[in-house]
């Protein structure tokens, strides 16, 4: 991952940045991690109630248990984190016939 993407989830502040609901769906679908490294999402999430702090490691430790599609959609994330960037894949989902 780059500097510029370590930047991105190194710290609660840059993970304030994704919309808390959205957030908190895409780490659910990773419970048994969640529930390993000692992270647990608030039903209704929102600036305020998310254990950010928590979070942080889940991405700037990845161990051998990291579950593999998440790193991947950490990854896509990074990619997507910029425009030009995010246009590119949108563009070439579109072209595939992929629905992002």
């Amino acid at each position: 991952m780059t500097a510029t993407g370590r930047r991105r989830f190194s710290d609660a502040e840059a993970l304030r940045k994704f919309h808390p609901a959205n957030f908190a769906e895409f780490l659910r679908r990773f419970p048994s991690y969640l529930e390993r490294r000692d992270v647990e999402l608030p039903d209704q999430p929102d600036a305020d109630n998310m254990p950010y702090v928590k979070i942080v490691p889940l991405f700037m430790r990845p161990d051998a248990d990291t579950p593999h599609g998440f790193a991947e959609t950490m990854f896509l994330l990074n990619e997507m984190s910029t425009e030009p960037n995010r246009h590119r894949i949108e563009d070439e989902a579109r072209a595939r016939g992929l629905k992002i």
